[in-house]
């Protein structure tokens, strides 16, 4: 058991039943002490008790009165009654208020020993009773909650089944994200995962306040106002749900009470959303992150619902999957980006998305750099393989499907010497080839180099190697000789 309250106005005889009770064959949690009924009421009012045992005769209340008294109450403990022989008449008006025991002092210790087991399994079978029903009860609530509230006959008919566990008092619903993490969850009657995506906590409205206070610090928190009844049950989800969509957008609790209209969505979101995703493919990724903080802003100034939000962001990675088609695996969109209310609040879901968008873009990047690079090498090869025909830069870039301006720069870039540079160095090593391996005469070397006459050939070899072309072959056989 977890609580025993012992209630004697003899010190020594109370503080022996404590002690004893500390030595039985029982694991109890808590032994608490009271001096007379009345203190034992404070208590029984301020906190849960298993097993109360208490004199009859005592000053201001005596054991009759309180056990009357404790009776009344929501959850009233098991109760022993302990008392010497001459209050033994009192044993039959203890009995009809549910009395367990009557102990007769002195007491016995095997007789408290034996009491105390007896109660503790008492309490067990009635603790798996209850869990077994609360389990069932879940998902009664669950349902409820998704599906509205009961019709009058269906109410009587769930009361009847778990009325002494269902709505016993007024409640309150709370919404968090799937993800937050809280501690004492068992302090709350109900634990609902997995309701359309958010976590439902329910809990009695008298310690609500405090819970929330305790247990949701720094989360974003929807809380629903105060109901009571099953009929109430799917309003305060609602409720629950609401404010939690609003705590999403500006990122700290809210209540039922802080919900207000949100305004109509700007009709420009649309054209904004599809300008973020062409600003994808572009590598503009800055101007594509200031567009979704734009979005992000709205969000938290109420411009745009939590629903608005999270249909926008899905939107956007539609299109984005549209456009790009099958990203790789190391570049695929995470799936919890799919689900923005699973994230605590919506900055944390933009941060998220923002590092996916670097990642996408950097990867992006990446690869045009490595088509960009393909394609240069075939530009290279075309002109090795035709150096000997007109062939200039438009000729070249369209071969390889890239414009004009972006050729010229890339392969600069790439090669290390402009278009015109590049192709007079291919005809020169040409030229130079041709003067080694063979005893072709300067005119018909040109020609072949892809020069468009001799002149020019001669001139643009000297430039390049410091001698004319005959030069050239003169002294390649003067060094073979």
């Amino acid at each position: 058991m977890k609580t025993l309250l012992i209630v004697e106005d003899e010190k020594a005889i109370r503080k022996g039943i404590a002690a004893m009770a500390k030595r039985a064959p029982v694991e109890i949690e808590s032994v608490v002490e009271c001096r007379d009924g009345l203190e034992a009421m404070e208590v029984l009012r301020a906190q849960a008790v298993d097993v109360m045992i208490t004199d009859i005769r005592m000053p201001r209340m005596d054991g009759i009165e309180l056990v009357r008294r404790a009776s009344a109450l929501p959850c009233p403990p098991l109760t022993v009654v302990v008392s010497g022989y001459d209050d033994f008449s009192y044993a039959v008006e203890v009995f009809r208020r549910g009395v367990r025991d009557y102990i007769l002092k002195p007491i016995e210790r095997e007789k408290l020993f034996e009491t105390l087991s007896k109660l503790d399994e008492e309490l067990s079978r009635s603790r798996r009773r209850k869990d077994s029903k609360l389990a069932v009860s879940s998902h009664v609530v669950r349902s409820l909650m998704l599906a509205g509230g009961p019709g009058e006959e269906e109410a009587r008919a769930i009361m009847e089944q778990y009325g002494d566990v269902l709505f016993t008092r007024p409640y309150r619903v709370f919404c968090l994200s799937p993800n937050a993490a809280i501690q004492r969850e068992a302090a709350f009657e109900y634990s609902l995962r997995e309701m359309e995506g958010q976590w439902i906590l329910l809990s009695g409205a008298q310690q609500a306040r405090p819970l929330s206070e305790e247990q949701f610090r720094g989360l974003c928190t929807g809380t629903s106002g105060v109901h009571g009844g099953i009929a109430s049950l799917r309003g305060a989800y609602l409720e629950a749900v609401n404010a939690r969509k609003m705590a999403f957008c500006r990122g700290y609790a809210a209540e039922e009470s802080d919900l207000r209209q949100e305004s109509s969505e700007d009709p420009r979101v649309q054209e904004e959303i599809e300008q973020m995703v062409h600003l994808l493919g572009a590598g503009r990724q800055s101007e594509a992150k200031q567009l979704l903080g734009q979005l992000l802003i709205m969000a938290q100034n109420g411009k745009m619902s939590a629903d608005a939000f999270e249909a926008n962001m899905k939107t956007f990675l539609g299109q984005v999957g549209d456009t790009y088609g099958q990203l790789p695996e190391e570049n695929r969109l995470p799936q919890s980006l799919h689900s923005p209310l699973a994230f605590e609040n919506a900055l944390a879901y933009y941060t998220e998305l923002c590092r996916w968008i670097d990642g996408f873009c950097a990867h992006a990047q990446n690869q045009r750099t490595d088509e960009n690079e393909r394609k240069i090498h075939m530009a290279t090869i075309f002109l090795r393989d035709h150096f000997g025909s007109e062939v200039d830069m438009a000729m070249v870039s369209n071969h390889v499907s890239m414009n004009y301006t972006q050729f010229s720069q890339l392969f600069k870039q790439y090669t290390g010497s402009n278009f015109v540079e590049y192709i007079k160095k291919v005809r020169i090593e040409e030229g130079k080839r041709l003067l080694r391996e063979t005893e072709m005469r300067i005119g018909e070397i040109s020609l072949k180099a892809g020069f468009k006459d001799e002149k020019h050939f001669m001139k643009v070899f000297k430039q390049s190697c410091g001698v004319s072309p005959s030069d050239y072959r003169r002294n390649l056989r003067t060094v073979n000789e």
